[in-house]
Formats: C-alpha cells, structure tokens, sequence
C-alpha cells in the first residue's frame, strides 16, 4: 500500500513500512530489469491502475503512467532535468538514506537505466503525446509544484472555480512550501 503526507510518501508491504528500501540503490539498480518482464509488468499495471480508480484525487509517478497506466489522465507532466543536475539530486537523496557513490557512478547510473527503460518493448520510458514536458534543472520544488498545480487548475476546473482559486491565491506571497522526495 502507499500513503502520503505533505513531506513525504509511505509505501508498506505487510504492513511494514518499506519506503526506504523501495529508493535504495540495490532496487535501483534491479529495477529496469525486473520491470521488463511481462508478468511483472501485468501485475504492477493492474495495481497501480486500482488505486488510481479506488482515488477521488491521486498524484502518480512513474516511467509510463502517462502512456500505458493511465492514458486518459486529464493532467500529465513530464518532469525533465539535466543529467548533472538528476545525478546531484539522487546522491542527496542517497546521502541521507545510505551511503552515495561518488557522483559519476550516478550519473552514470541514471543514463543506463534510462537507456534501458527507453528502449525495452514493453511500457518504454517516453512522454505522452498530450504530456507538459517541465525541465526542473533550474526550479525549486516549490517552482515545479507551482507549476503543476497550474496545469491542473487550468485543466481540470471551471473558469468559475479558477477565479475562486486566483481569489483566494492572491493573499499569499509565494506558494506552500511542499516537500520533494
């Protein structure tokens, strides 16, 4: 099952609370592999497409949700960033969980899995067609947050409901702070 927070995300198997070992890099590095396997592939879709449906309202991430788990999303973002930055970004996540490698090897890390995931037959790694590409290399989380928020305001609500909102917007200074992962 997964649950979520303001800050964070809790994913449990049992009952036990796995969320750190689902972003470890042993899970990482078997991840690509493991996830072509059709069965494998059959399994996760179907799970992950029951809790979309089981929501009034849910946030997924993942390397196909836009184009095979959920392709009639009304909102789907494609989140970019330069593989420097991607690599930065995963060694702090690493750095607090476990020991990093130096940042090279992650980069290096990233740009296999990538390569895997974009060319394996079944779900590949690509955008949606009708996807809104961020590139967050420069963006703060709580830019990128902003800016999601904004997709979905424009997407989904009425222009009634998103003058409410601009309404009620205009008192603040700057968008909640949300954490990332």
């Amino acid at each position: 099952s997964i649950r979520h927070g303001v800050s964070h995300v809790l994913t449990a198997h049992l009952g036990r609370d796995v969320s750190a070992e689902v972003r470890s890099q042993d899970v990482t590095d078997a991840v690509s592999a493991v996830s072509a396997v059709p069965e494998v592939r059959a399994t996760l879709v179907a799970i992950q497409r029951a809790a979309i449906e089981a929501a009034s309202s849910i946030v997924v991430e993942g390397r196909d949700i836009g184009t095979v788990v959920a392709p009639d999303a009304p909102v789907k973002v494609f989140i970019t960033a330069a593989p420097a930055i991607r690599a930065q970004r995963r060694n702090l996540e690493l750095r607090v969980k476990e020991h990093a490698p130096p940042v090279d090897t992650t980069a290096a890390d990233l740009a296999r899995r990538d390569a895997l995931d974009s060319s394996r037959a079944l779900s590949p790694l690509k955008a949606a067609a009708d996807a809104v590409e961020i590139d967050t290399t420069t963006l703060s989380p709580d830019e990128v947050v902003a800016r999601i928020l904004q997709l979905v305001t424009e997407r989904t609500q009425t222009p009634q409901q998103r003058a409410a909102r601009s309404e009620a917007m205009a008192g603040l200074t700057r968008p909640p702070l949300v954490r990332s992962r």
